[in-house]
């Protein structure tokens, strides 16, 4: 079935396996099944709605609304929202139902959760079980991590995304059981790698990609069980620790070096796409999949279609950052949260089941519909509790109501959307100008927080090129961004992992750097090409642009290990 999306007017295809999908989840309501239809927008389109809903990286300073005390939040003070801190948030010292209405039928279903949103406390970050972590965001289980974005059970990490199982990395992208990394985006099981991406099992490598169970290696391209090498070339480890101690305190060093990293890179031939482990799946970053579709940056899926940035899902569509840690099931159009089972367009929803369109709901809940903030509760509609054959006799009515005003089977507009355009992950997938942003979701993204205090401002072009050359004295300074110009200051953690690494200080800010590593990574879109070696036709996420050469698994393997 071919469709043209409701909002950008491009074509879309729906499968016959799509529709069995859709068939399959939709929810039985009063002894009825209230179909979900095909969506009505592209599968772009679906995910910038649910990126909406994402702030990740902008924190503000903010006061509970509940004890008072000062905390971090994701709710700029322009949004008037009110917030609770999590010991709030999660205490038995307010009830979410207080706010519960009655829900009315001359007003849109969207119109409504609006004006609940707008009452019921929000937490003040997504954050759980988290150690001496303030500043990590949408992250669990972890002890000593500073701005950290999707950090799960980690110690001692800093400035990344994504980040689980690892130890005392810094600026990282896509990893796991790392310890002791800087700058890798797409590793495993790496140590004191840095400068690297799409590698796994590095040990004191510098400036690798595509590498494996290698040793001691600088500016390698491609290796398998391989030490002490330089260019892909072997050398002695007193020619590989005199060129590392070089490249790291010498930024003209390092910047010729990797410009001839950078050519070897380019004349390699890519593999179609980035996936281990898996069976019948398409996209890239995908590990131990099993009929995975059009999914990327994913870990154990399986029957799932059009996943992003998650794992342990399955039998699940068009969800972004869901059950990453905590299996999950049968659900559709949601964004974040984990262990749901049979959710459906829902937002930061966990532990719960059999919720229809509800936002920050945990802790055991099931058979809510329309609600907010809600735990351990179940038959309840916008927040107002009902008895089992009242919600579902209520609930039906609902259905029957979005289905004529063309809201049912679709995720939240975007004018319910919490944040503003550009204060969301969207902002890096589909960049607008400011005034489309805030025609797209009429939210500001404008508040601008107070520059960071310093005796002094550092400029970055004047930073000692070896940090052996820098003294404590730079703690007290903040630093002038070498190209956004945006100030930033060091911590006494992070200063530290420079000097035991031996790495110089970093020029550009956090937040740069974040949006320097995703500008790397392919275009999150599958295009039809072929083997260059043996013609195999492949969906590939390189254009023709990104990579010369494009091989095919078995051609790939062949290509590594001859």
């Amino acid at each position: 079935m071919n469709r043209f999306c409701q909002d950008c007017s491009a074509a879309f295809e729906v499968s016959a396996g799509d529709l069995e999908f859709y068939d399959r989840i939709s929810p039985e309501i009063n002894g009825r099944v209230a179909v979900i239809p095909p969506p009505a927008r592209c599968p772009d389109c679906r995910q910038r709605r649910r990126l909406l809903w994402r702030n990740e990286r902008h924190l503000y300073p903010d006061t509970c609304d509940l004890c008072g005390k000062s905390i971090l939040s994701l709710y700029s003070p322009d949004k008037h929202q009110p917030v609770y801190c999590h010991e709030c948030w999660w205490s038995d010292g307010w009830d979410a139902a207080a706010y519960g209405r009655n829900f009315d039928f001359s007003k849109s279903f969207s119109e409504q959760f609006r004006a609940l949103q707008q009452d019921v406390p929000r937490l003040q970050l997504f954050a759980i079980n988290n150690e001496n972590s303030t500043y990590a965001n949408h992250s669990s289980n972890n002890k000593n991590c500073y701005m950290g974005v999707a950090f799960g059970e980690c110690e001692d990490c800093m400035y990344g995304h994504w980040v689980l199982h690892s130890h005392w990395t810094l600026d990282g992208l896509y990893l796991e059981h790392c310890e002791h990394c800087y700058e890798c985006a797409y590793c495993e099981h790496c140590f004191q790698a840095f400068y690297s991406s799409y590698s796994r099992q590095l040990s004191d490598c510098l400036l690798c990609f595509e590498c494996s169970q290698c040793e001691s290696c600088i500016g390698c391209v491609q290796l398998r069980q391989k030490k002490n090498h330089i260019l892909n070339r072997p050398a002695s480890s007193d020619e590989v620790n005199r060129l590392r101690q070089t490249l790291l305190s010498s930024r003209t060093e390092f910047a010729d070096f990797a410009a001839a990293f950078t050519s070897l890179r380019a004349q390699a031939p890519r593999r179609f796409a980035w996936t281990i482990n898996c069976h019948n799946s398409s996209g890239s970053d995908l590990y131990s999949c099993k009929n995975a579709e059009n999914c990327f940056n994913c870990r154990n899926l399986e029957d799932c279609r059009w996943m992003f940035d998650l794992g342990n899902n399955k039998d699940s569509a068009d969800c972004y950052e869901h059950g990453w840690l905590v299996p999950s099931e049968l659900n559709y159009q949601c964004h974040a949260g984990m262990a749901g089972y049979h959710l459906l367009f829902s937002s930061c929803c966990s532990y719960s089941r059999e919720l229809l369109y509800c936002d920050l709901c945990a802790d055991g809940c099931s058979n809510l519909f329309g609600c907010i903030s809600l735990r351990r509760r179940e038959h309840c509609v916008l927040n107002k509790q009902y008895s089992r054959e009242n919600y579902h006799q209520l609930a039906a009515q609902i259905i029957a109501h979005m289905q004529n005003t063309g809201e049912w089977g679709e995720f939240f507009p975007p004018e319910a959307a919490p944040f503003g355009y550009q204060e969301t992950p969207v902002d890096e997938y589909f960049p607008v100008s400011d005034s489309e942003a805030f025609r797209l979701n009429c939210r500001s993204s404008a508040f601008e927080l107070p520059r960071p205090e310093a005796k002094r401002i550092i400029l970055a072009s004047t930073l000692p090129a070896d940090i052996r050359a820098v003294d404590d004295e730079i703690l007290d300074a903040a630093i002038e961004c070498r190209d956004s110009k945006r100030l930033f200051r060091l911590t006494r953690q992070e200063l530290k992992f420079y000097r035991n690494h031996g790495l110089p200080l970093p020029e550009i800010h956090p937040e740069a750097r974040h949006r320097r590593r995703i500008s790397l990574r392919p275009k999150r879109r599958i295009l039809a090409r072929t083997c260059n070696r043996c013609g195999t036709g492949v969906k590939s996420v390189f254009r023709a642009e990104d990579a010369r050469q494009i091989l095919c698994e078995l051609c790939y393997q062949q290509h590594i290990f001859g």
